[in-house]
């Protein structure tokens, strides 16, 4: 395809298992086209063909959403199969993690309980609805963003906080 959006419409006419993507630079839009095109369809695997063997930039094509980087020169199309269904199954997985840590959070944000995970010196790292609905405020986000000392903040006894961390 010509462009990312004429590929973008052509993946909606026919049933796809992976999508092989030419880079036509290895630099930072090429990197954004890659999160872009992972954002559209995030449950297509993405195999990206680059013009460069360096490391570092590959590694930066996995991390913005593709599954697999393989050099444009030399292309083996003998190991281009293989390459194929390593991608399928990799992304695969992290689709089913995707729906477990949703199904977690979807658990943990209805609970009626009022859960949450701290750092030892009182920060919260994560809290559930029912804990901001409790504390009288709109969302964790919130929650977490406004109580900075849990110990101070929270405890009506010195010193209990301390005991609870022991």
């Amino acid at each position: 395809m010509p462009t990312l959006e004429a590929g973008l419409a052509r993946l909606k006419e026919l049933e796809h298992h992976a999508i092989l993507y030419e880079l036509p630079a290895a630099n930072t839009a090429s990197l954004f086209q890659i999160t872009l095109l992972a954002a559209k369809v995030p449950r297509l695997p993405i195999i990206v063909s680059g013009p460069t063997s360096e490391i570092t930039f590959a590694a930066e094509a996995i991390h913005a959403g593709a599954q697999d980087y393989v050099e444009k020169e030399p292309f083996d199309a003998r190991t281009l199969p293989r390459t194929v269904r390593c991608a399928i199954e990799r992304h695969r997985e992290h689709i089913l993690l995707i729906e477990e840590k949703d199904n977690y959070y979807g658990v943990f944000d209805h609970l009626v309980e009022g859960i949450f995970r701290t750092t030892p010196d009182g920060h919260y790292l994560l809290a559930n609805i029912a804990l901001a609905e409790i504390y009288g405020y709109a969302s964790p986000v919130e929650l977490m963003a406004s109580i900075k000392d849990i110990a101070g903040r929270l405890y009506v006894e010195p010193g209990r906080r301390e005991e609870f961390v022991r």
